[in-house]
């Protein structure tokens, strides 16, 4: 789908490059700029879109706990605690709602 947009884009600048419109002149410069900008924003749009490599969030040796959903206050918390172990994560959950 990038890649399609991309090959649009170079269409059109062929366009405009092979007929001059009507008070719009395109030198050597703007066309360069305009070509660095599309090759900047199509880098852009596949770092962000590309999928993650590693499917772990939290880094090595850490594990997370979930405290699942408690009523606090007349509305609902969650809290999940990352750590080195599960008994100092089950303490924190336990001091968050104490």
């Amino acid at each position: 789908m990038i890649i399609d947009y991309f090959l649009l884009i170079i269409a059109q600048l062929s366009i405009i490059k092979s007929h001059k419109l009507k008070g719009f002149s395109m030198n050597r410069y703007h066309r360069i700029a305009i070509e660095i900008t599309v090759l900047a924003a199509l880098v852009a749009a596949l770092y962000f879109f590309a999928p993650a490599k590693d499917e772990s969030v939290w880094s090595a040796g850490r594990i997370d706990v979930d405290s699942g959903m408690h009523e606090v206050m007349g509305t609902f918390a969650r809290v999940v605690a990352v750590a080195a172990d599960s008994n100092t994560a089950k303490g924190c959950i336990e001091a968050a709602f104490t």
